[in-house]
């Protein structure tokens, strides 16, 4: 967690219908992302990780991962990018956190790691894949706790496109 990021356990109401405590929110900030890599075939290796993301529909911040890695972790360590930025740069506690994008699959492990998604299989919340990618759902796992409300909504891929030209 990042230094000066503090997550409480109290809560200010507890809701009975979700997994979600939410604290006393003092701003609400919308993260949009979008990740990728120049190859995403395994037997070809996979490419250097890259992605964007912005804050409140800002200035695009490109990352590079440093890192062969698949499509769906260089959308899911875009997206850790952004979390850690935005934990760095504000005191957490009462962030609540609309995250969108294109990726599915990115996204249903943001709502899983935030507790807003319940899944009917529990083997389900124990990820498979390259190691790259469960290092990646780990890393997200860590990326939300100092938020007070985090929850990820899908967009079609245009939006990702007009925001980020790729």
């Amino acid at each position: 967690m990042p230094a000066g990021c503090l997550h409480s356990n109290n809560t200010m109401n507890d809701d009975l219908f979700s997994n979600t405590s939410i604290q006393s929110i003092t701003k609400t900030v919308l993260i949009h992302f979008d990740g990728g890599t120049p190859c995403n075939i395994p037997r070809l290796g996979y490419g250097i990780g890259y992605g964007s993301y912005n804050f409140d529909g800002g200035e695009p911040v490109r990352v590079s991962h440093g890192i062969p890695c698949s499509n769906n972790a260089a959308e899911i360590l875009t997206l850790c990018c952004a979390l850690e930025a935005l934990a760095a740069k504000w005191q957490c506690s009462g962030i609540r956190v609309n995250v969108v994008g294109d990726s599915q699959i990115a996204l249903k492990w943001l709502n899983i790691a935030a507790g807003k998604r319940t899944l009917k299989k529990k083997k389900s919340y124990i990820p498979t894949g390259s190691p790259d990618f469960i290092a990646s759902i780990q890393r997200l796992n860590i990326a939300v706790k100092p938020f007070a409300d985090v929850s990820g909504t899908w967009l079609q891929r245009d939006h990702a496109v007009a925001a980020f030209g790729h």
